[in-house]
């Protein structure tokens, strides 16, 4: 039989792992799996729905991340760290995001963001620090065309964005949603929206057009 699940630790810290190829079953990558391995690119299979704490955490030369389409969750600072990484494309069908899932990526730059529903974890106490992006230089946010709400904090101190791409298919912007985004200058909003949460654009110095 062919494995379906990666253990977590299983390969952590293997100095000499520069590559990975995932069988046609394997249903989840389990925490910090292969965390401080010098992995440059990766694709995730169709199979996959879980990629746990910490699975690629610290892979600094990671520069690929082909994620699978069928991946629903992604545990708290399952990319942390990943240097290399300039671009991410969230899937669809993801229902969950750890905090700090993408912490510290220091050349992450744009973003394209397709999940329809995801779960709100971030603490309304810490709301300010915490999120899947903390301390990424993101510039450009992408929603995909069939997402209808934008997520509680999900951009909040991104203080280096500046394009965002809202299609019509944008029905809420939720909580804070842009709160502290200080190099935005501009947005257009699509006719579909009805409904703008609290705290959305707060704190959005250089916004000038709405």
């Amino acid at each position: 039989n062919e494995i379906d699940s990666i253990y977590p630790y299983a390969f952590c810290n293997c100095k000499s792992i520069t590559s990975i190829t995932f069988g046609e079953n394997v249903k989840s990558i389990g925490d910090f799996a292969f965390s401080f391995c010098p992995i440059d690119s990766i694709s995730i299979p169709e199979s996959v729905t879980s990629i746990g704490e910490g699975a690629f955490a610290d892979c600094s030369s990671l520069s690929i991340v082909n994620m699978g389409k069928n991946v629903t969750s992604i545990d708290e600072y399952a990319f942390e760290d990943c240097y290399s990484l300039i671009s991410i494309t969230i899937p669809e069908k993801l229902t969950y995001i750890g905090e700090n899932a993408f912490e510290d990526c220091k050349n992450l730059y744009s973003v394209y963001w397709n999940s329809k529903s995801i779960e709100n974890k971030i603490d309304e106490n810490d709301q300010y620090g915490r999120h899947p992006f903390k301390n990424c230089p993101i510039s450009t946010f992408v929603f995909g065309e069939n997402v209808e709400e934008i997520p509680d904090y999900l951009c909040h101190n991104m203080q280096n964005i500046k394009s965002i791409t809202i299609p019509e298919s944008i029905i809420e912007i939720k909580l804070g949603a842009f709160y502290n985004c200080t190099a935005l200058k501009s947005i257009k909003l699509p006719n579909s929206i009805t409904k703008i949460e609290d705290s959305t654009f707060s704190y959005c110095e250089s916004l000038t057009s709405i």
